[in-house]
């Protein structure tokens, strides 16, 4: 009876010992793994911001075949939200939503693991000369975890790096075997991808202008949509663009927009439209302008050998602004060709 007595008090000693050496550890732990993949962030920014996808390669979802889905309305993108129930330990049961993106370039989750509080982990692209630098990372400190889990959680939290870090080593390698796998498109000597466009409200004017008015026109145009973003106390959304509609002796009908997010009040000839949600080739192209025009065929050829059938007038995106870079030879532009399948 004695010794029982010693080892219950001996048990209890080390518990107490164990909770005050807890009261100094961290309740904050991070985890971040990168990886280069070979691809634009155009091509892998869909695979984050849509949770359906993350079935195709998230190292999750490997791990328990039975694992129950729920998917919220919003498709992708803030508000985006899915919950899963599973009995494998390492799966669990919770929920993910997405609160914070920046097209092709960041993206933040909320995550509630039943029991083991709420945590956020987000995802940075950065474009390298050997493709997209992504990187994964997670941060938590206790949020809405049961008080009496916390000091357990703070010794768990000193071997998290290396039990998740391996999860998210394992999730980019799937990421880029999966982006490995997209077919590859070139127009001309360019390389072109598929993009999934979600649609996009936008001021503009439209007007059909003589070849050799062209550029000092659309100039024109886009100082007369920026006017009206300031009156309005505004910005627009993106960069300038234009829709090419056709070209026909020299004389090319074009819509100067600027895309916007907020109501505004515009008068003629100024006018708000909406461009339709819709699959786009895109190819970027950097030099003067004079060099997109041998594009527009080669991307409609090239439409033509997938038997892909072009959906509307052709989109030039205007990436760099010539007054803030005067060599022409650095402008960059995206040409998109919207299309059906």
């Amino acid at each position: 009876m004695k010794a029982l007595k010693i080892t219950l008090l001996s048990l209890l000693g080390i518990l107490v010992l164990l909770f005050v050496v807890s009261l100094f550890l961290p309740s904050q732990v991070r985890v971040e793994r990168s990886m280069v993949i070979t691809a634009h962030p155009h091509q892998i920014f869909p695979y984050l911001n849509q949770f359906k996808k993350w079935v195709e390669w998230s190292p999750w979802h490997n791990k328990d075949s039975t694992t129950q889905y729920t998917y919220n309305d919003i498709e992708a993108g803030v508000g985006a939200s899915y919950s899963w129930k599973s009995a494998h330990p390492e799966v669990g049961n919770g929920e993910m939503k997405i609160i914070e993106t920046l097209a092709d370039t960041f993206l933040k989750t909320q995550m509630n693991m039943e029991g083991m509080g709420i945590s956020y982990s987000t995802f940075q692209l950065s474009e390298t000369d050997a493709g997209t630098l992504v990187t994964w990372s997670m941060d938590a400190d206790g949020e809405g975890m049961p008080f009496y889990f916390v000091p357990v959680a703070k010794y768990v939290n000193l071997f998290m790096d290396g039990m998740l870090g391996k999860d998210f080593e394992e999730g980019l390698t799937l990421l880029q075997a999966l982006i490995a796998q997209l077919p590859h498109y070139h127009i001309g000597p360019y390389e072109a991808e598929i993009r999934e466009f979600s649609g996009m409200k936008f001021v503009g004017i439209r007007e059909k202008i003589s070849g050799d008015m062209l550029s000092q026109k659309i100039s024109d145009h886009f100082a007369s949509l920026e006017s009206v973003f300031k009156q309005a106390n505004k910005m627009p959304v993106g960069v300038p663009f234009t829709i090419n509609h056709f070209a026909r002796n020299n004389v090319f009908d074009v819509t100067s927009a600027m895309g916007m997010s907020e109501p505004m009040q515009v008068s003629e000839p100024i006018f708000i439209k909406e461009l339709p949600a819709s699959k786009w080739m895109v190819v970027k192209y950097t030099g003067g302008y004079s060099g997109l025009s041998k594009l527009y065929q080669q991307g409609f050829e090239m439409l033509a050998s997938e038997n892909l059938k072009p959906s509307g007038a052709p989109l030039e995106f205007y990436l760099t602004n010539p007054g803030m870079e005067p060599d022409s030879n650095k402008w960059v532009t995206e040409l998109a060709f919207p299309f059906i399948e």
